[in-house]
């Protein structure tokens, strides 16, 4: 007798979903106020494995890196005195490079939870991968590899 009944059909098409925990971002600078912001990329209850990627670019000419700054918090702000920052490095920058040189940002969150991070120079290929993974010791706690 394998007759299911239309509860046990319906439960078994139920499908648990890990949601984003934290806001992740990046810390950024406008071009003509040299002003600092967050700029979030992934949301809150974003649906995990999940990843975005967005364009900036270069401040001036010759910039010879560009400072990254991962964000996290539980909270849409933009307000860099006011999120986590769980990571900051530089990216380094070919030679020469005009002003407004593009970089692609990519971030995301894993199946695990771990959070990724890639910064590519978009004219020379150039790109610094960044892992974040969870120790499972304590919240505040991250590795780079």
């Amino acid at each position: 007798m394998k007759n299911k009944s239309k509860e046990s059909q319906q439960f078994t098409k139920w499908r648990i979903t890990e949601l984003a925990p934290f806001y992740l971002g990046i810390i950024i600078t406008e071009l003509e106020t040299g002003k600092q912001f967050v700029r979030n990329l992934i949301s809150t209850d974003e649906p995990i494995p999940c990843e975005v990627t967005e364009r900036f670019h270069t401040i001036f000419d010759n910039q010879r890196s560009i400072p990254i700054s991962i964000t996290q918090c539980g909270a849409d702000l933009d307000d860099p005195s006011m999120v986590k920052i769980i990571y900051e490095g530089n990216l380094v920058l070919s030679p020469d490079s005009p002003v407004k040189s593009a970089v692609d940002v990519t971030i995301g969150y894993t199946e695990d939870g771990s959070i990724t991070c890639s910064y590519k120079e978009v004219q020379t290929g150039n790109v610094k991968n960044i892992d974040l993974r969870f120790d499972g010791v304590d919240l505040d706690e991250f590795s780079v590899d």
